[in-house]
């Protein structure tokens, strides 16, 4: 079964993680979305797509959207990253933003804590960071769990 891993990271949190899914399933290839045609989608039949939740948009979801004519005849499984604990309101209403038709196909969805170096926050950042207690050590291989079961399980 052909697996790809695309991703799209700005400061590189949502990288790590993709790195991670690709370690713990290596018959996956992994892709940076801005290296990646999306043409290519046709060659695989599984597709785990993570991108950062910014200002409450998955900001990968404009790229599922537009390829979502090739997407829906494929197994997707979605990763957002971002600094709001999952089951935070803000975190929901960010995953509500994809159209309802491609939410309602997606074989799993997964928010994973995110934060990147302090250093690189701006003032807002960093007070959303302070307000939700999300520090740079919240990152954790353990999160990918679920996505390594779902991939296991989809080859099986």
């Amino acid at each position: 079964m052909n697996t790809l891993i695309l991703y799209k990271s700005r400061w590189g949190t949502t990288k790590l993680y993709a790195e991670w899914i690709h370690e713990a399933y290596p018959e996956s290839d992994i892709a940076n979305i801005d290296d990646f045609d999306p043409k290519n989608l046709v060659n695989y039949e599984t597709i785990v797509i993570g991108g950062r939740t910014y200002m409450g948009r998955i900001q990968i979801g404009r790229f599922m959207v537009g390829n979502w004519n090739v997407l829906k005849d494929k197994t997707v499984y979605l990763f957002s990253v971002g600094m709001i604990h999952p089951d935070r309101k803000e975190s929901k209403q960010s995953f509500e933003m994809i159209p309802e038709d491609v939410r309602n196909a997606l074989a799993g969805y997964s928010k994973l804590p995110g934060m990147i170096d302090p250093k690189k926050l701006n003032l807002l950042q960093k007070s959303l960071a302070k307000k939700h207690n999300n520090q740079p050590e919240n990152v954790n291989k353990e999160a990918i769990q679920p996505i390594v079961d779902f991939l296991v399980r989809n080859a099986e």
